[in-house]
């Protein structure tokens, strides 16, 4: 019997010409979106944070923006992950048009490309990225 684990993006086991670890490539234009916690700090604990996976680049910002999705054109190859529905797409969208829209920026970016991960061997829904400077501990729904 053969036990086979799916995976959400593409395996981390290809070795370079070089011998060194290269990650296999999403197809160019393709993008993963949706909603994720992270740890802040004891006070706060785990807050949403909406992330985007596009090229190898991991952004993520305070708020869930829709604008993000709708900044993604239609020819775009778009999964979104996470309980994003499209009556709460349409509410936040509604609260956003509003006279007092504030433009909320990204506050985190992180190159996957030069970044390590482990998933937590005590909860199957933690996982955490190694940078350089900083570790995210993220946490799905």
């Amino acid at each position: 019997m053969t036990l086979t684990r799916s995976m959400s993006l593409p395996s981390t086991d290809a070795i370079s010409e070089n011998g060194g670890s290269d990650r296999e490539k999403l197809p160019s234009g393709r993008s993963v979106a949706g909603i994720l916690y992270k740890w802040t700090n004891y006070g706060k604990g785990w807050r949403s944070r909406w992330f985007l996976l596009r090229d190898g680049i991991l952004s993520y910002s305070k708020i869930r923006r829709p604008e993000n999705v709708n900044q993604l054109s239609p020819s775009d190859d778009v999964r979104l992950i996470g309980d994003i529905s499209t009556d709460r797409l349409s509410r936040m969208n509604s609260c956003s048009g509003r006279g007092r829209r504030k433009h909320h920026k990204t506050i985190g970016i992180v190159h996957l490309k030069v970044s390590s991960y482990r998933e937590s061997k005590s909860d199957n829904r933690k996982f955490y990225i190694f940078t350089a400077t900083k570790t995210l501990h993220l946490r799905t729904d």
